[in-house]
């Protein structure tokens, strides 16, 4: 995790590591809603870190952490009955992004495949959704991708997860499969090469700004998103 910190710069993983229990505040009513709070917090930035989405991420993740459970329930309960893109607003987007790391993270596996099969977002900040789930709970948050694509009822969001994982398994994909036949092969061998599975940290989809690590294994053993051992 600790080179995986570092190749996530500013993004979310960062403030995941030295996030603290934070109570968010009450008003009169009850809880003061994420959106308000976050709306604050964003607002104290300096002009560096206020395009930050990285910054804006990690902000979002800890308010997550401190929100009563009730709350962040009816917060995602929320995000996936709203299932029209061209109406999320953008706060609802980072918010969808923010429940990735943090589901993964307390390794709640069914709510993250729900949300993945409702409403699965391409990037996560700067990197790819598979990278994403890789690097934060390797290799379940994968498992739940490729799980999402068999829930999933929306078209749109189905094409969003197979380009996922078209970019995480690229060796896999043949002209003549099916998406279905596709995503079963990913699944099986991931199965079969799970224990000798490492993140690939020359993936061609990391952002311009992220660092790329030397690796002593051959190119021939990366296979898109993963390097494999022996």
């Amino acid at each position: 995790m600790r080179r995986i910190s570092r190749i996530l710069g500013t993004c979310v993983f960062v403030f995941l590591e030295g996030c603290t229990m934070t109570q968010i505040n009450g008003e009169q009513n009850g809880i003061m809603k994420l959106e308000q709070e976050f709306a604050a917090r964003n607002q104290n930035l300096n002009p560096n870190e206020k395009g930050n989405r990285g910054v804006q991420l990690g902000i979002l993740v800890e308010l997550l952490v401190g929100a009563k459970e009730n709350l962040r329930k009816a917060e995602l309960q929320r995000v996936l009955l709203a299932v029209n893109d061209r109406s999320t607003n953008e706060f609802d987007k980072l918010l969808i992004q923010a429940f990735i790391p943090f589901l993964l993270r307390n390794g709640d596996t069914n709510d993250l495949t729900k949300l993945l099969s409702t409403r699965c977002p391409d990037y996560i900040g700067d990197f790819p959704i598979e990278f994403q789930l890789l690097a934060t709970n390797p290799p379940i948050g994968v498992v739940c991708l490729i799980k999402a694509f068999s829930d999933t009822r929306n078209a749109s969001n189905r094409v969003v997860i197979l380009r996922a994982l078209e970019r995480g398994f690229p060796v896999l994909r043949h002209s003549r499969q099916t998406d279905a036949e596709f995503v079963s092969t990913c699944a099986k061998w991931l199965q079969d090469n799970r224990r000798k599975l490492s993140l690939n940290y020359q993936y061609p989809y990391l952002p311009s700004t992220a660092p790329r690590f030397r690796s002593e294994s051959d190119v021939s053993n990366r296979i898109g998103l993963f390097t494999l051992g022996e």
